[in-house]
């Protein structure tokens, strides 16, 4: 008998399964957020119905938990920053109320401001990836404590007051902190300042930024400037790039105030690493003995030493300190 139509349709059904089928057994994947405000509910709603995806600073948000809870509160702009309740236990939050001058208020901006700097706090040296970042999210998320927020916005309120300046006769945030990664390294640089070093009395912390800032400007294909501004738009999150950032900001800081003293460690005056830096920077890398021809290529490779020695008085400073090869220095007997 001789076969009408289509080849193919004489092999019907095919022996893949139809349409209908894989319909039937495909499972939806389904995601549950307890815990969440309806403000950020509603975003995700609407986001989901126009079919564009969440952001990283988004999906954070909508994770739940004690941090979570902890960043909203920080950069809700519609609580006062000046609320009176519990005025005695918890410090008021004025920084991302400033912020807003300078960074546009929207809720996924500040709050990624403010998860960059808390992974800064509780995990310092470490890069700000969003797998990072979300990592915090997951380990504090039922053990983040009273006194670790208490401690965060004390040291946050410690930070705004020192980047407060005077621009047309008013008591701003400086206007140069506009960008998540720029803000980490300033904090970063704060954090090392206070930690580690003695300051003079006449220092002012948002000067030496806005100074550095100023010169970045002028001189922005010179090195160190145009190094930092490389380092601050490739990768900004990345270990490597945010030291990069910190060691650059803070030599200039200490260069441009020699007279800051590190702090005493392990029982006697060691130069931190960030002076050393700015030491090995002014000798050209080349020890300070006259007659010495030894270069060094880095800072670790070499020793600072003070001029005058630190058990005859002298300051661990820059203005105190000299590079030295390390024959010379274990040779210094006065």
């Amino acid at each position: 008998m001789a076969q009408h139509g289509p080849k193919w349709l004489a092999q019907w059904p095919p022996n893949y399964p139809s349409e209908i089928d894989i319909f039937e057994d495909y499972e939806l994947k389904c995601i549950e957020y307890d815990g969440i405000d309806e403000k950020t509910a509603m975003t995700i709603f609407v986001m989901l119905q126009g079919g564009k995806s969440l952001t990283k600073t988004e999906v954070r948000s909508a994770l739940g938990g004690k941090l979570c809870d902890f960043v909203t509160e920080l950069t809700d702009s519609s609580k006062p920053a000046d609320d009176e309740e519990d005025e005695q236990e918890k410090p008021k939050n004025h920084f991302f109320k400033a912020l807003s001058e300078n960074l546009a208020n929207r809720r996924k901006s500040h709050r990624n401001v403010a998860d960059v700097l808390l992974h800064e706090f509780f995990y310092p040296d470490k890069d700000k990836h969003w797998s990072s970042l979300q990592t915090m999210y997951q380990e504090k998320a039922n053990s983040l404590s009273a006194n670790d927020k208490t401690d965060f916005k004390s040291f946050l309120n410690r930070f705004y007051r020192e980047t407060l300046v005077d621009v047309k006769s008013k008591r701003v945030m400086m206007p140069q902190l506009r960008s998540p990664y720029f803000i980490l390294t300033v904090f970063k640089v704060f954090r090392s300042l206070k930690r580690d070093y003695t300051l003079p009395s006449g220092f002012k912390f948002a000067d030496a930024i806005r100074d550095f800032e100023t010169q970045r400007v002028i001189k922005r294909k010179k090195s160190p400037f145009l190094n930092f501004s490389s380092a601050l738009s490739n990768a900004g999150y990345a270990q490597h790039r945010i030291q990069e950032r910190h060691d650059i900001l803070m030599t200039y800081a200490l260069q441009k105030n020699p007279d800051i003293k590190a702090k005493k460690i392990r029982g006697k005056r060691l130069f931190t690493l960030e002076q050393k830096i700015a030491i090995w920077e002014r000798a050209k890398g080349k020890c300070e003995i006259s007659g010495c021809k030894e270069t060094f290529s880095h800072p670790r490779e070499a020793d600072a030493d003070h001029i005058v020695m630190w058990k005859n008085g002298g300051d661990t400073t820059i203005e105190n300190g000299r590079l030295l090869c390390k024959k010379h220095n274990r040779s210094r007997k006065s």
